[in-house]
């Protein structure tokens, strides 16, 4: 049961928007990002971004207004926005950088063994600084031997290309972008002083800071509140699946299934955190049909659980299964009727256009057809058909052949042997790199190791996790 917003929310949340676009237009540019932080769901982004890379109307209208302009609230994605254009600047999209570190040891983020005062390091950056500006060709050199930076002695101080909006490197790609093209500075941060060589930069463009405060359209506590009822009233007085679902239909409610879940599983269709409400069908109290007492709040959605079937290890019983394998089970004894029907017709001819009169059917061409393909043109996944297609003469009509969705028979036009490869290495690259996938896994997919799956396999393992997580 998902809670909606009442009228009185989304006055209320009205009014409140209302409140925050008056208090903004009178906010002082500096004074932005306090105000986002107090006002805001989203948090400020201080980028720059060139036309074409804000969202929606938004690029638009704020490309053609002054600074200060501010876009009333509009709603969007479920929230109200109020954008407010903070500055404009001529940017470039990436600048190339070299630097030189002095550190000093009373830094707000000193680096370690460094001994040297402030005004010890303010001298040596100045010094330093007169030898690059003599000759920027040294830069390299004299970082390797000066700079303090760990990394300086291999790479002499080239920090590369900084792309405008780098996190990592805000403070050296703002401090440079509107620096010419070999041009050297100083500037202080929080680890020391730094020498800044611009050694390349792209095209300057018109970018945009934007503030974009962003309000959440969502339910009041009030709201929640009955929402919460209701559903604590519906797990209360449907305590059988008769009721339970007679109900459901009655009040036009959302029901929906989750089936094969494992005790281990996260999510079940619909909710995109369950685990309280799979570890309420796995708990051994927990009996088929029971509905449960607790309403389960997932993430804005008030959700009453009903155990519809458990599965025990090992083989199902057929009334489990029965739902699943009848219609494969039809779907065999038609293709066993069709079969015999398309035998009776090809008897009397083997021109594959006479037979598709006859059958009421129509040809179809495909081309190209390769080995490894996993979809049949128009009729999805068939292997079956696939591979007894490749084992078919050329000129001769197939006896009927059974796939997943039909009955087929194939005249084979021809068939193009495929080019020898050029390159054995790329073939054994392809290889290891499924190989290495099978042993190690691949997380981002939840792919498990299939050694530690064999190791699983083979050990006796109690597995307890269900009773902590």
């Amino acid at each position: 049961m998902k809670y909606f917003h009442q009228k009185d929310d989304l006055t209320k949340i009205a009014q409140d928007v209302q409140r925050i676009y008056g208090d903004f237009q009178k906010v002082e540019t500096k004074d932005v990002d306090n105000f986002m932080k107090l006002n805001s769901d989203a948090p400020y982004d201080s980028n720059f971004y060139k036309k074409g890379n804000l969202p929606g109307k938004l690029d638009s209208l704020l490309f053609a207004s002054p600074v200060g302009a501010i876009i009333p609230p509009f709603v969007e994605d479920n929230s109200y926005s109020i954008a407010r254009l903070v500055q404009i600047q001529d940017r470039p999209d990436s600048i190339k950088i070299s630097q030189l570190l002095v550190a000093y040891k009373d830094a707000p983020n000193p680096l370690q063994n460094i001994t040297r005062t402030k005004e010890q390091a303010k001298k040596t950056i100045d010094s330093l600084f007169a030898l690059v500006k003599a000759d920027t060709k040294n830069f390299a050199t004299i970082a390797q031997l000066k700079s303090d930076f760990p990394s300086a002695k291999k790479d002499g101080g080239l920090l590369g290309w900084i792309g405008d909006g780098d996190a990592n490197n805000k403070f050296f790609f703002d401090s440079t972008f509107n620096a010419k093209v070999g041009d050297v500075k100083i500037v202080q941060s929080s680890m020391g002083y730094h020498i800044l060589f611009v050694s390349d930069k792209k095209e300057l463009q018109k970018k945009l800071k934007v503030a974009i405060i962003k309000h959440d359209i969502k339910a009041s506590s009030e709201t929640f509140n009955q929402y919460l009822a209701k559903a604590s009233e519906f797990a209360g007085t449907n305590r059988t699946t008769e009721q339970f679902n007679k109900t459901i239909k009655d009040k036009g409610l959302n029901k929906r299934s989750a089936q094969f879940v494992k005790e281990m599983d996260y999510t079940i269709p619909g909710l995109e955190s369950a685990r309280d409400i799979i570890r309420w069908a796995f708990d051994e109290k927990t009996e088929k049909g029971m509905i449960s007492e607790q309403v389960f709040d997932e993430n804005g959605k008030y959700v009453v659980a009903s155990l519809v079937e458990k599965r025990e290890k090992g083989v199902a019983t057929l009334e489990q299964v029965k739902s699943y394998i009848e219609p494969l089970v039809k779907r065999d004894k038609k293709a066993e009727q069709l079969i015999q029907k398309v035998k009776v017709a090809s008897s009397t001819t083997k021109d594959i256009y006479l037979l598709a009169q006859k059958l009421n059917t129509t040809v179809d061409t495909v081309d190209q057809l390769t080995f490894a393909t996993s979809n049949y043109p128009k009729y999805g996944p068939e292997p079956e058909l696939i591979g007894a297609i490749f084992t078919l003469k050329n000129n001769v009509l197939s006896d009927p052949i059974k796939g997943k969705m039909a009955i087929y028979q194939v005249l084979l036009n021809g068939i193009t042997a495929p080019a020898t490869s050029t390159s054995v290495d790329i073939v054994k690259m392809q290889l290891l790199g499924t190989f290495r996938s099978r042993v190690y896994g691949n997380p981002n997919y939840r792919q498990e190791s299939e050694v530690f799956k064999a190791i699983k396999d083979i050990t006796d393992i109690t597995d307890n996790r269900i009773n902590y997580y």
